[in-house]
């Protein structure tokens, strides 16, 4: 996957090069996203593993 990447951007340097200068914008651009939301993906990840948990599950069965 990573060679099929780095191929594909060294073509496109090579063909065109200044496209390289929009594509460093962009890559700075989804990093920041990627940072921005990265605590909230770990606490919905966090918040599933607790919903998962034998402790909170096997109430909520005897109730049902």
């Amino acid at each position: 996957a990573f060679s099929n990447i780095a191929s594909t951007i060294s073509f496109i340097a090579y063909i065109q090069p200044v496209s390289l200068i929009s594509l460093i914008f962009v890559g700075a651009i989804l990093e920041r996203i990627r940072r921005f939301f990265s605590p909230a993906i770990r606490d919905i990840k966090r918040l599933e593993s607790l919903g998962r948990s034998m402790l909170f599950v096997q109430p909520f069965t005897i109730l049902i």
